[in-house]
């Protein structure tokens, strides 16, 4: 459980630094809101691979797989203005996919 609180507050951080980096941000809740759904597609994907992977490929999924995420956001977002209510589009399917992809 330890590594899955880690995994979380990484995520949630490298969101916002990836976010800063294309875009000017303000941090606020609701920021740091879409921040914890970067860190839910991790997690979907930890579901993934649990049990094959170690701690510290789970660090490096999670890099990769948070800036990863970003782009696909801001794909479905800004370009496609695509959005749905339960975050299935861009959350669940993406964190399922890249789970399976890593696996």
């Amino acid at each position: 459980i330890s590594i899955q609180v880690y995994i979380l507050s990484y995520a949630v951080w490298e969101w916002l630094l990836v976010m800063d980096t294309w875009h000017d941000i303000h941090i606020n809740l609701d920021i740091i809101t879409c921040g914890d759904f970067a860190a839910g597609a991790v997690l979907i994907t930890y579901g993934g691979v649990l049990g094959k992977v170690s701690p510290f490929q789970m660090v490096i999924v999670t890099i990769v797989e948070v800036f990863f995420y970003t782009l696909n956001e801001c794909i479905g977002y800004v370009k496609f203005h695509c959005f749905d209510t339960g975050g299935s589009m861009i959350i669940h399917s993406f964190g399922a996919l890249f789970g399976v992809c890593a696996a």
